[in-house]
């Protein structure tokens, strides 16, 4: 029974007009755009991880309960969402013909077992954790067609999102992008979902400026963060935040546009992008040097300005930051570190993570 804190919930008030389409099998969708083909956002991509299927591309057996309590529309909304990720090649969907479903998608009103009950929030729908015995809930009590318009709430769209999020994606910043969490109308997989994929699902290979390579002892490129760190704005540390043996990303906004933020990325087994946390926002200091600093036990990260003042954040158990205060310049920089080495995923092996420069591509 999936806990609510499992439920994501979908984009918020959401007005989506499309034309409407006659019910069938998939039909041609809109296509995921490589990112060379859309507008690519200013800055740093602006992606969230909350999960990664264990294989890739993987494959997901899915079932739709379509009956009674369904929509007629569901099924042919629901696949054609499915055919746009599909099309980036990186992830793939099946009919569930026997045995359990990785992935039910249904209609549900109001309380329904352990997920936040529609009616309570302006959410439209909600998806589960990533993984195997996932969900995705469509609230029954809205008035649903195939691509919305005149007062009704499209299903392919809130499809195409919740969908991202059963792949592992969290909501983005960027408004442009499928997994924004403003209202739209967005049928196309935008420049920063993609990147947020194939950091999850692709190897280290034709990368966009900004990203950061994390390669073996070896010098092998494993995997990507896609161009979170442009080097003009945001500079990166390995640190272990939450003290569990494995060293995390950070990277930080060096610019003071950014307004001193800070995202986290989580590594699994094999080096793999498995989650991330944040942006915090006034984490460091536009112009500081940043440390990353173990001192009497405690987790910090520290801005030092040339002028010798300092900011520091430590980390609470879960490897979040907690509320500022300042710390000894002399001290930070004896014990701090500029690290881009670290064991991601805890196996004594340290990896590398270095930046792609922004005039190059790989």
């Amino acid at each position: 029974m999936p806990s609510a804190r499992d439920c994501v919930t979908g984009a918020l008030g959401l007005v989506l007009v499309a034309a409407g389409c006659s019910r069938g099998t998939v039909r041609e969708a809109p296509a995921a755009a490589h990112p060379d083909a859309v507008a690519v956002p200013a800055g740093p991509a602006r992606f969230q991880i909350r999960g990664r299927w264990a294989t890739a591309p993987t494959r997901i057996r899915y079932r739709i309960e379509d009956g009674a309590s369904g929509h007629p529309s569901l099924r042919a909304a629901v696949e054609d969402a499915m055919a746009v990720w599909s099309s980036t090649g990186l992830v793939g969907f099946e009919p569930a013909e026997a045995g359990e479903p990785d992935l039910v998608l249904g209609m549900r009103r109001g309380h329904h077992g352990a997920c936040e009950p529609f009616g309570v929030s302006a959410a439209v729908a909600h998806a589960g954790p990533t993984g195997p015995s996932t969900f995705v809930h469509f609230d029954a009590g809205r008035s649903w067609s195939a691509r919305g318009g005149e007062g009704t709430v499209s299903l392919f769209h809130t499809a195409l999102h919740e969908l991202g999020h059963v792949l592992g994606l969290g909501h983005s910043g960027d408004e442009t992008a499928v997994m924004s969490n403003a209202p739209g109308d967005r049928g196309v997989l935008a420049a920063d979902d993609l990147w947020g994929l194939r950091s999850l699902y692709d190897d280290a290979s034709d990368l966009p400026p900004g990203s950061l390579v994390v390669a073996d002892a070896s010098g092998h490129a494993r995997a990507a963060l896609r161009a979170v760190a442009p080097a003009d704005t945001c500079g990166h540390v390995l640190f272990d935040t939450d003290g569990d043996g494995r060293d995390e990303v950070l990277v930080y906004r060096t610019d003071r546009g950014g307004h001193g933020a800070v995202s986290i990325y989580r590594f699994g087994s094999g080096a793999r992008l498995v989650a991330s946390l944040g942006p915090f926002h006034g984490v460091v200091l536009p112009g500081a040097d940043v440390l990353a600093v173990e001192d009497a036990g405690n987790r910090l990260l520290v801005s030092v300005l040339p002028d010798g003042r300092t900011a520091a954040r430590e980390f609470d158990p879960h490897g979040a930051p907690t509320m500022p205060f300042e710390l000894d310049a002399t001290r930070a920089r004896a014990v701090g570190s500029h690290s881009h080495q670290g064991d991601l995923d805890g196996d004594g092996v340290l990896e590398t993570v270095t930046p792609l420069p922004t005039d190059q591509r790989r």
